[in-house]
């Protein structure tokens, strides 16, 4: 059922999604533009040294020195709470609002695209400095837009920010670091480092987050709120013993259904979150990393359910974006005799949630619990 060698992997945006260069099926070179897109103050990218010592106010006054540890494995410690903070994408934000900080953004590396979250929310984000044109954000940024940010710290959410893969082209965090500038790499995320993360990372990612901050107690907060959200869901799905089968499509656009389709495999995030909301990934004897499969396959394997992640080209994260791919998928003929299909049992799940974990990964887990079993949910 997978291709012949090593697999195809599935695009998989970074938060902050900018899959429309990988359904191009070119990662090298999204790997190498959003690297640099987080590289804005290294040397690479012509930036002054930043001054942190503006950071010294009260409450950096009290601030303890906190270590801390990428999932990259890059050790650093921060002496003062950012005050010019430079992130990924939305996910990344609503945390920091979450933990009362989200002032201290002072840029993200993709300019905010349709998302449904709260106006508020966009408001506050859709007038932030991009390193990408909010005109072309899949174009390569501008030196002048890189150091007009001026960030003393970055929090990623994906890799290739500081790195280039197997060529190391771009500014490494300890090129950052040597230019006074802090980073730090999301255990929660998807690395070299460590392949395989889970919801703790997520919770270790925001005592990490709030200690850098000085705002521990906002951190724990969260913390003990989200493990609660974890906690109901797993109770409402205690004792179930049927696990109904389930595919999850990834949708790219109104030509999705006609192009090669992907899976993801046993270990992969989205294999875990299936198997945490009841059911059973029929790709489960895959590779983690994905890979490419066929209609035939998925016709064979007998999904009764079918999740669709919407990390589209124009990343939009969006639920009428959904029912576009839905109604398409729905009407193609060779997915006609899927049970999931004929039974309409298709459903929606924000991806955002769906490739390393963050604010979005339990609301999209209660969304797929629901989806294979309403029974439990009234």
């Amino acid at each position: 059922p997978y291709p012949k060698g090593t697999p195809a992997k599935q695009p998989q945006p970074s938060t902050r999604r900018a899959s429309k260069l990988m359904s191009k099926s070119n990662p090298a070179r999204l790997a190498a533009i959003l690297a640099c897109c987080l590289g804005l103050v290294a040397a690479a990218c012509g930036g002054d040294e930043v001054d942190r010592s503006s950071a010294g106010s009260a409450a950096s006054a009290e601030f303890k020195p906190v270590t801390i540890t990428s999932c990259t494995g890059f050790t650093s410690t921060i002496d003062a709470p950012p005050e010019r903070v430079l992130i990924t994408g939305h996910p990344e934000y609503m945390l920091l609002d979450r933990l009362g900080v989200a002032d201290k953004v002072v840029g993200m590396a993709i300019p905010l695209q349709p998302v449904d979250i709260d106006q508020r929310l966009v408001d506050a984000m859709k007038d932030l400095p991009s390193v990408y044109s909010k005109e072309d954000p899949y174009g390569t940024p501008s030196a002048e837009s890189m150091a007009a940010i001026n960030a003393d710290f970055m929090i990623a959410g994906f890799q290739s920010f500081f790195t280039a893969y197997d060529t190391q082209i771009l500014p490494t965090q300890e090129q950052h670091e040597a230019k006074g500038v802090g980073t730090f790499m999301m255990t929660s995320s998807v690395c070299d480092g460590h392949k395989s993360p889970t919801i703790d990372d997520f919770y270790s990612d925001i005592t990490v987050i709030g200690q850098v901050f000085g705002v521990e107690d906002k951190a724990a907060e969260l913390v003990a709120e989200l493990k609660g959200q974890a906690a109901a869901i797993a109770k409402k799905l205690d004792g179930v013993t049927e696990r109904p089968t389930v595919y999850h499509a990834g949708y790219y656009g109104e030509d999705t259904w006609n192009q090669p389709i992907y899976m993801q495999g046993g270990g992969s995030q989205v294999d875990a979150m299936i198997t945490q909301a009841g059911g059973t990934n029929i790709f489960a004897d895959g590779p983690a990393e994905g890979g490419e499969t066929s209609w035939e396959v998925v016709v064979e394997r007998a999904p009764e359910v079918i999740i669709i992640g919407d990390f589209g080209k124009d990343i939009v994260t969006s639920k009428a974006y959904f029912d576009t791919g839905r109604d398409l998928l729905m009407a193609y003929e060779p997915a006609q005799s899927v049970p999931a299909v004929k039974d309409g049992k298709i459903f929606y799940v924000n991806a955002d949630g769906l490739w390393g974990y963050n604010v979005f990964t339990l609301p999209s887990l209660l969304d797929m619990a629901k989806a294979i079993h309403p029974e439990l949910f009234s």
